[in-house]
This record gives structure tokens, C-alpha cells and sequence, in this order.
């Protein structure tokens, strides 16, 4: 506990001015006066600051080795890992009781173009336009979105997992993003 105290206060910025540094320096720059005279003062042990921060150094070192510190991280990454899982179980609860978003977008969900809009969209092409009345958005996508929205374009309602993209996640997202653009709808 005495170790712990020490390293929580001693590396403070109202510290630094006393120890003759700048508290804008870069981290790893002592000036050699400053570390010739901390040196000094560890030969001699005059002060009691550096007896506790010897003996502190020594007492952490003892703490410390390769198999602490890969359990340690183990540890944390299991319990990151934990946290994680449950909360994917408390969004597939709430979706599976219907309580998610009402505009959430999933490969499993139906989509097709908006009511009154039209869109025209080549496989390939890095614009798509959409056209509600006399408005038009040309919207600039990936070329590699060009192909779901193609598929689209036909008005007719499609899964989202059938649509063409290579990349599954890009799918849902162009999707999504859509769906809060106004130019699709799920069905």
C-alpha cells in the first residue's frame, strides 16, 4: 500500500517544477543536471523520498514478470470478452421480442425502393440517382454497392442477404444507410 501511495503521488505535475523540469517537455527527456542529482541523492539516500522511492521501485520489481503480466491481460481480455457476449445476448433478446429499432436493418430483413421513388443505378458505377417527383439525389457510393442497389431498382422487395455485395457487412450498411436516406423501405 505504502508503494502504491508513492507512485500515485510522485509523478504529479505540481511535482516536476521542484524536480527542475518542464512540465511541457517530452515524455522520456529528464535534463542530465535533474538525473545526475536524483542519482546523487540515491547514492546517499539523504532524503526519506528517496528511500520510499527505492524501496517502492525494488517492491515493484519483485511484482512484476512476463507470466503476471500475460495472466493479467488474460484475465482483462476474458472479462472484455464477457462484457461483450452479454451484451450481444441483451440486443438479440430485445430484437427477438420486437422491441429493437423500428428501422434497424438486418441480412435477414426485407427491403425494396421507397414508395414514389425511382432509382437508376449501373453495376460498377460510383453515383446512383434517385428521384422522387422532380427532386433527384445523386448519391455517391462505392462501386462495389452499385450492384445491390442495381438489384433494387426493380421496386420489387428483396432480402438483404440476397442482394449482390461482396462484403456481407457493407451490404447491411449501404442498406441502412438508405433506409434513414428515405430511398428504402423495409417491408
Amino acid at each position: 500500500k505504502e508503494s502504491d501511495a508513492f507512485f500515485r503521488s510522485a509523478a504529479t505535475r505540481r511535482s516536476w517544477p521542484a524536480m527542475g523540469l518542464d512540465p511541457k517537455r517530452k515524455p522520456g527527456s529528464i535534463p542530465e543536471d535533474v538525473q545526475e542529482k536524483a542519482a546523487d541523492e540515491d547514492k546517499e539516500n539523504k532524503t526519506p523520498l528517496a528511500k520510499l522511492a527505492s524501496k517502492s521501485v525494488d517492491e515493484f520489481a519483485r511484482m512484476i514478470s512476463a507470466k503476471g503480466l500475460k495472466e493479467h491481460y488474460q484475465r482483462r481480455m476474458a472479462e472484455l470478452r464477457e462484457k461483450q457476449r452479454t451484451a450481444a445476448m441483451e440486443v438479440a433478446i430485445t430484437i427477438g421480442r420486437g422491441e429493437g429499432p423500428k428501422e434497424a436493418v438486418w441480412p435477414s430483413s426485407s427491403v425494396r425502393i421507397a414508395a414514389g421513388v425511382k432509382v437508376s443505378c449501373q453495376d460498377g458505377s460510383s453515383v446512383a440517382a434517385f428521384k422522387r417527383g422532380e427532386d433527384t439525389l445523386n448519391l455517391p457510393i462505392a462501386p462495389t454497392a452499385s450492384f445491390l442497389i442495381s438489384d433494387l431498382s426493380d421496386g420489387q422487395p428483396h432480402v438483404v442477404k440476397s442482394l449482390r455485395c461482396a462484403d456481407p457487412f457493407e451490404r447491411v450498411c449501404v442498406c441502412q444507410i438508405l433506409v434513414f436516406k428515405g430511398c428504402l423501405e423495409l417491408c
